[in-house]
This record gives C-alpha cells, sequence and structure tokens, in this order.
C-alpha cells in the first residue's frame, strides 16, 4: 500500500510508489489542457485580448511547468527553482470557474467588492502592527517569553484577530493580557465591517444572474415554438 516500504522503515510517498501512472495521468490532463487553450486561441475573435485575459494567463501557467520539467536536468539548483514553479499547477482548478456559475458569481463579487477587501486589508495590517508592537513591550520582559521580537508577536496578533487562538503563544503578564483582549474584540470588529456589503454585493449579483438565465430560457422558449 502507499506509505509503506516492503521489508524496510520508513515510508514510501504514493507519488514515488506510483511514479509512472500519476505521469501518464498528468501527460493525459495536460495534452487536453493544451488542446483546449490552442483551439481556444485559434477561434478568438481577438487573440491578443485572449492572451492578456486573466483565464488565459491562469491556463498557461498552469500548463507550463509540465513542459519545463520534461526538459529540466538532474542539476540540484534547477531541481529546487522547479519545485517551487510545480506549486503553480495548482492553478489549473481555476480551470473549473468557466463551467460553474457560482465561482464565477463569487469572482464578480469579489471584483465589485474590491474597495472593501481593500480597507479589510489594510485595517487588519495596521492593527496587526499596532498590536504586536504593544504585545512585544508588555511581555518582553518575561522569562522564556515567545513573543521574542516584533515579527514573533505577529502571529500571535493575527491568530488572535481572526479568533482560532492556537494557544501556541500566550500573554503571562497583566497588561499582556489586556493587551490580548483588546485585539480580539478589535479583529472581531474589523472584520464583521465590511461583511454586510459583501454579502449584499453578492446578492445583487446573484439575482442578476438568475433574471439573465431566466431571460435567456424565454428567449429559448420562443425560438423553440
Amino acid at each position: 500500500p502507499c506509505g509503506h516500504r516492503p521489508g524496510r522503515a520508513g515510508t514510501l510517498p504514493c507519488g514515488e510508489r506510483y511514479k509512472i501512472v500519476f505521469f501518464c495521468l498528468d501527460t493525459a490532463c495536460v495534452m487536453i489542457f493544451t488542446a483546449e487553450y490552442l483551439l481556444r486561441l485559434f477561434a478568438a475573435p481577438d487573440r491578443c485580448k485572449f492572451v492578456r485575459s486573466v483565464m488565459s494567463i491562469i491556463d498557461v501557467v498552469a500548463i507550463l511547468p509540465y513542459y519545463i520539467g520534461l526538459g529540466i536536468t538532474d542539476n540540484d539548483d534547477v531541481s529546487g527553482a522547479f519545485v517551487t514553479l510545480r506549486v503553480f499547477r495548482v492553478f489549473r482548478i481555476f480551470k473549473f470557474s468557466r463551467h460553474s456559475q457560482g465561482l464565477r458569481i463569487l469572482g464578480y463579487t469579489l471584483k465589485s467588492c474590491a474597495s472593501e477587501l481593500g480597507f479589510l486589508v489594510f485595517s487588519l495590517a495596521m492593527a496587526i502592527i499596532i498590536f504586536a508592537t504593544v504585545m512585544f513591550y508588555a511581555e518582553k520582559n518575561v522569562d522564556g517569553t515567545n513573543f521574542t521580537s516584533i515579527p514573533a508577536a505577529f502571529w500571535y496578533t493575527i491568530v488572535t484577530m481572526t479568533t482560532l487562538g492556537y494557544g501556541d503563544m500566550v500573554p503571562e503578564t497583566i497588561a499582556g493580557k489586556i493587551v490580548g483582549g483588546v485585539c480580539s474584540l478589535s479583529g472581531v470588529l474589523v472584520i464583521a465591517l465590511p461583511v454586510p456589503v459583501i454579502v449584499s454585493n453578492f446578492s445583487r449579483i446573484y439575482h442578476q444572474n438568475q433574471r439573465a438565465d431566466k431571460r435567456k430560457a424565454q428567449r429559448k422558449a420562443r425560438l423553440a415554438r
């Protein structure tokens, strides 16, 4: 079975045990994706616009690592760079957005809420820096503290503001606990502020798509008569 080395200690990854099978599957998928991309490029009315589109770039980024991998040698430096490049293969999942109305609506919603999301990221970044700085100075004199620097306190601040609370870093001083409590409450407020706008935009775009689909179905029904 996967993960077991027969007669030897340790484990064998599935990717190594069934390397040929995975390579064949990967090759088949890449061939299909490549053929699809070339056909869509050939049929596009404006090829320059098509090549510059977001989905076209995602397609290229998802396909390219396979062809680069075929020509890469066993050089350690090159192999290390290729391992990083192979991560981009995960972008293939975005190809499903062309066939999923829900994913398209989500994409349109995020695009229409760019300013609200920018405000959220900016507010969180400012709050994280402020609370991490205060937490570091509140806890730096404690023996064996995990708050060894302001960047080290970023992790605690992020986990606290997003209400995850892993518990791997906890304040021990009274001042640190007060700062942690305020940090948690601030995170809830900051994250909650843009949520109603995002939900409202999602609902508006969803109903617009529903009405467009309904009109399209009605036109097809009239043409079929």
